[in-house]
């Protein structure tokens, strides 16, 4: 009597338990897989994030090149360089 009304209805029985384990056992394997693909994704974005920082790195240093470049280019009215060219 103790038993029943500690533990009342629905009970669980044998092939209750047995049909929840196996539905668990299915949950179980369902995350797993998702876990994987997400994994999986984690990897590949990861990689990406690797090479485009990579390509950042090389087009930020072109750039300060070009900075350079255009800088060496620019050529003020007053350059004292360019005075005899000027006169010639």
């Amino acid at each position: 009597m103790l038993l029943r009304q500690t533990h009342p209805q629905p009970r669980l029985t044998i092939p209750l338990a047995e049909q929840k384990l196996a539905d668990q056992v299915t949950e179980m394997q369902m995350l797993s897989d998702k876990v994987q693909d997400v994994k999986q994704k984690g990897k590949s974005e990861k990689s990406w994030i690797r090479s485009s920082a990579s390509e950042l790195e090389s087009l930020r240093t072109n750039a300060t090149e070009a900075d350079k470049a255009v800088m060496m280019a620019q050529v003020d009215e007053d350059d004292s360089r360019l005075v005899p060219l000027y006169d010639w």
